[in-house]
């Protein structure tokens, strides 16, 4: 078993060990390192604990800054809420919680139009935060503070580089509010919208399917909510990559445990050669992020383009001819290099 496979067992939060699972201390001493890098660390560590699985003495320090790193980005999240309150700025925060602990590298924040989005920064900057990097189309803002920093991500669009997912109003129509403690609620997207936000951006941003992605699809197949993802999905051209990425879920259980996790019968994935290029190519063996045939990516691009003309939107169709000069293109050859010496088709 190779380490990033160990630590997605230990760390799933919704799925046992197997009875086979054997404890390698020497796949446990590598496992915090990769634990971090797939941005499961503190649920990794809690399991271990509940599991009785000794970790290296470095840990529990790890543990302690992305708890104090956890604190100070609710406290932000608070202030950020706050601050949009007393301006009027409707926004609304993503990509940022889950069903499971996690504790993302950012917070993720979306607003409503351009001048929400000019006086939330200006705001901001009042506020202690400076400029860190200028995306494709967002802008990160961090603060240092306690010993720890916050990166605020902030979007004009829920978008994976230039392509828009949603609609504005189909966003807006679908924020709901989370407590993040001692009663404060904040406005989130619901949580059937991220799931399909996730689902676009593993398939058209990263080419990848990482362990936090994973369980979230796993949630999804175990509390049988596909009909419904598929349906919100669909209006927005996005049940292909959501249906690739359920389907890619099942079969990754399916090799880490031994059985079906959730229900085949619920992912309605008509593409059938695309299955077997998934199936054929997880046979070959895998890590995580588990990096999705070379087909896939190109197959959804594709066929993303043909919804947008079916529709005659332009705007999409612009969008689209924008996504290889944004940062997408670095990342897709880093996935060339990774998958090298693999084949690509059964």
């Amino acid at each position: 078993m190779n380490t990033s496979a160990f630590v997605a067992i230990v760390a799933n939060p919704y799925i046992s060990p197997p009875d086979s699972f054997l404890i390698n201390s020497s796949i446990a001493d590598k496992a915090v390192d990769v634990a971090i890098g797939n941005k499961i660390f503190p649920l990794f560590y809690d399991r271990c604990v509940q599991l009785s699985i000794r970790l290296s003495d470095e840990s529990e320090a790890v543990a302690e800054e992305y708890m104090r790193r956890r604190a100070e980005q609710l406290k932000e999240m608070m202030m950020v809420t706050n601050l949009c309150h007393e301006f009027g700025i409707e926004f609304a925060f993503f990509k940022t919680f889950r069903p499971f602990t996690y504790i993302p590298d950012d917070v993720d924040i979306i607003t409503k139009n351009e001048a929400d989005f000019r006086r939330l920064i200006h705001a901001l900057y009042d506020n202690g935060y400076r400029l860190l990097m200028v995306g494709t189309p967002a802008i990160i803002l961090r603060k240092v503070t306690n010993r720890t920093y916050v990166d605020l991500d902030i979007h004009r669009a829920i978008a994976v580089g230039y392509l828009q997912l949603f609609e504005s109003s189909s966003i807006w129509d679908n924020i709901i509010y989370r407590d993040i403690g001692n009663g404060f609620k904040v406005p989130v997207l619901s949580e059937d919208y991220e799931v399909i936000t996730m689902a676009a951006h593993s398939l058209f941003k990263d080419f990848s399917l990482n362990i936090p992605t994973l369980y979230l699809a796993t949630y999804c197949l175990l509390r049988r909510r596909v009909r419904r993802l598929e349906e919100l999905a669909q209006k927005a051209c996005l049940a292909l990559p959501l249906n690739m990425l359920l389907f890619t879920a099942l079969q990754i259980n399916r090799i880490f445990y031994g059985k079906e996790i959730g229900s085949s019968g619920e992912v309605p994935f008509d593409e059938i050669f695309l299955t077997d290029v998934i199936s054929a190519d997880l046979n070959q063996g895998f890590t995580m992020p588990y990096q999705y045939p070379l087909l896939l990516p190109i197959y959804v691009y594709a066929w993303r383009t043909w919804c947008a003309i079916k529709k005659h939107n332009v705007k999409t169709l612009t969008q689209l001819g924008r996504q290889p000069f944004s940062k997408g293109i670095g990342l897709l050859i880093n996935y060339f290099k990774l998958l090298k010496g693999k084949k690509f088709f059964p």
